[in-house]
């Protein structure tokens, strides 16, 4: 268990479908250059023949404490719309057969801030055209970082009597 959390956590944290497919090429690489560190002497023989048998659904399982100890999710989501929100626009599911017409957009947005929205970290808004296939991606700070916007002379917009 020791073995394979560190294995893990040197090899990127991916998921255990990515992991077993290159859990011998890792191990390998890992045990020649020496990098398995503290676990090093727990690393037996046996040990790797192990991990190098593991099924993905194995390793995704047995450090699933470790993994959720690490990374408390305290939210799903950064986005929360509100009721009016949910209410006015139209959800659709994937069972729904969509447009046939270009134009409508399915917009979404993504977090890239790892586990916990504290910290810095970046937006990506992505609006894809699912008939044309057509897709626009914009990554932005949250507006906590953005600089703020210049002010703006609104003189111009008001009426000016004759």
């Amino acid at each position: 268990m020791v073995v394979l959390q560190e294995v893990w956590r040197l090899t990127g944290q991916p998921c255990g479908k990515y992991l077993a497919v290159v859990m011998d090429d890792q191990l390998e690489r890992l045990v020649r250059l020496r990098e398995l560190g503290k676990v090093t002497s727990q690393a037996t023989p046996a040990v790797l023949a192990e991990l190098k048998s593991m099924s993905p659904a194995t390793i995704d399982r047995y450090p699933k404490p470790h993994k959720d100890s690490m990374y408390p999710l305290e939210s799903l989501s950064g986005t929360h719309p509100s009721h009016i929100l949910r209410s006015s626009i139209p959800v659709s599911s994937c069972f729904d057969p969509g447009p046939d017409t270009p134009g409508v957009f399915e917009l979404d947005t993504v977090a890239h801030c790892g586990f916990s929205l504290k910290g810095e970290f970046l937006w990506t808004l992505s609006a894809t055209d699912p008939v044309v296939g057509w897709t626009l991606m914009r990554t932005v700070k949250p507006s906590a970082q953005r600089p703020p916007l210049p002010s703006v002379n609104a003189s111009f917009m008001t009426p000016q009597p004759p």
